[in-house]
């Protein structure tokens, strides 16, 4: 299955993901802050998983990274984990994405925080979480990481990974964050 499939991405723009994005960089000044969107492709041995929630059981949270569409977005090297581990890639409810997001914009990076207040930050979080949701909370799973899952990351307190999986649309979103001290 892996070798047939990749995940295309979407050269679309997201305004309230960027509104987020413009935000947090210059929180993150040692690092940085990416977001990509990608086509989930049609596949029955994938669809199969994927209709039953089994995402880590396929191995999708090693193998998507290696493909065409995600490498583009970001170029790396697989750090030595268990992807299969629940806790390296965690369920996180659609319904707490926005609030993740506001969050680690309002925590900002090690030197700056973001100055506007929790509400501004929670505004700003809610409204790009809902975006990659497409206002569906019922059919989006949302998976996060604060492991350095790969050489991306600078394996200190300012690594995320959120993977949204709108299984309506077909869309995967993904944003990365690191930065160091």
């Amino acid at each position: 299955m892996w070798a047939a499939i990749d995940f295309e991405r979407i050269p679309a723009r997201y305004s309230a993901v960027e509104r987020f994005l413009s935000e947090i960089r210059p929180l993150y000044a040692n690092g940085r802050v990416e977001h990509a969107a990608f086509r989930i492709p049609e596949h029955p041995v994938f669809d199969w998983y994927a209709s039953r929630n089994q995402y880590h059981e396929m191995g999708f949270f090693e193998r998507f990274w290696g493909l065409a569409g995600p490498t583009s977005f970001i170029e790396h090297d697989l750090s030595d984990l268990n992807f299969f581990d629940h806790g390296i890639f965690g369920f996180l409810s659609p319904f707490q994405f926005g609030g993740a997001l506001a969050w680690m914009l309002s925590s900002g990076g090690p030197y700056r925080q973001f100055s506007r207040g929790g509400t501004e930050a929670k505004r700003i979080g809610e409204e790009a979480a809902v975006e990659m949701l497409s206002g569906d909370y019922d059919q989006t799973l949302i998976y996060q990481s604060g492991t350095a899952w790969s050489d991306y990351f600078f394996e200190v307190a300012w690594d995320h990974t959120y993977v949204t999986l709108d299984r309506t649309r077909k869309i995967a979103h993904v944003i990365l964050a690191t930065d160091t001290d």
